[in-house]
């Protein structure tokens, strides 16, 4: 999430609609992963694997973080997952894939990953010194500077679960505002036209990847 431009309050202004091609992507993904959460398989299962039971971190922390906010707020299984791909992603080499770190931060546009949530928001409390003011954290990105009350201190907002359930309330609101999936993850990244599309493209491509198949 790295242009939103009014801080906590969402736009009101119309927006073209997606694509087609992405918008029948959307629509079939929301289909097949809701299908496949009814029946308790693959990442919409009912076996969901909780927190508490989860190491410190590790290449699952966001995603059980985000299968249990959007089970909590009633999103499609998969979508917050494949959101996080997309803003926290890295390559595990033992998994061979792109997964969601939870330690990871973007300043102005330069992304970064640390094997530690001490290093992460040491690296933002400096940031934050030096007077940079946009910054994205956590699994789910979410920028300081647009939204500065998502969290009561940084340890909170580099913490999975408290970050995703802001991301997937935000992203609900996104939802009951614009009337569909695809415009609200594109107003989640940014408000301008095009960065919307190519955001709508990853995050397609990503939940096929995840739920799709």
């Amino acid at each position: 999430m790295t242009d939103t431009r009014t801080p906590t309050r969402l736009r009101s202004n119309p927006r073209p609609r997606p694509s087609v091609a992405v918008a029948a992507t959307f629509a079939a993904l929301v289909v097949q992963t809701s299908v496949a959460g009814a029946s308790g398989g693959g990442i919409g299962g009912s076996g969901a694997l909780s927190l508490a039971s989860a190491p410190a971190a590790g290449p699952e922390t966001c995603a059980i973080a985000t299968r249990t906010a959007e089970i909590t707020y009633g999103l499609p299984p998969g979508l917050m997952t494949a959101i996080s791909t997309v803003e926290s992603g890295r390559y595990d080499p033992v998994l061979q894939a792109n997964l969601a770190w939870p330690w990871t931060i973007n300043a102005e546009g330069a992304g970064a990953h640390f094997e530690t949530k001490a290093e992460a928001i040491a690296e933002v409390e400096a940031l934050l010194a030096s007077g940079v003011e946009s910054i994205d954290v956590g699994c789910m990105q979410v920028n300081l500077r647009w939204h500065p009350n998502a969290f009561a201190s940084l340890e909170d907002a580099f913490d999975p679960a408290i970050n995703a359930d802001y991301a997937a309330r935000l992203l609900l609101q996104l939802f009951q505002q614009h009337g569909d999936w695809p415009t609200a993850i594109g107003h989640y990244h940014s408000p301008t036209d095009w960065r919307q599309q190519a955001y709508q493209a990853k995050v397609a491509e990503a939940w096929a990847a995840i739920g799709g198949s």
